[in-house]
């Protein structure tokens, strides 16, 4: 089977990680519109790779219904991240 994500950031990334570990046998493929992925995430926090906060709740969010992200904060919290980040060889 082959899949597709089409952007290389940061959660582009991840999503390939996490179906390839789900299924050894996808074919993953990531585009992007910059020459390599993840290009952006080393640009991010003044030049220092700042990718994500200890502590964040859905009032760090704006919007309509800044609510919305509780879901996917409760599922995967900055200690699962970390834990993640630890997995694939980065360390915070």
């Amino acid at each position: 089977m082959k899949i597709a994500i089409i952007g290389g950031g940061a959660a582009g990334i991840i999503a390939a990680i996490t179906a390839k570990r789900l299924n050894r046998d996808l074919q993953v493929d990531i585009f992007d519109a910059n020459k390599s992925i993840g290009k952006k995430i080393l640009a991010s926090g003044n030049g220092r790779c700042n990718i994500s906060n200890t502590i964040i709740s859905s009032k760090n969010y704006l919007g309509e219904n800044p609510t919305f992200v509780d879901f996917a904060l409760k599922e995967f919290d900055f200690k699962a991240f970390l834990k993640f980040c630890k997995s694939i060889g980065l360390l915070l």
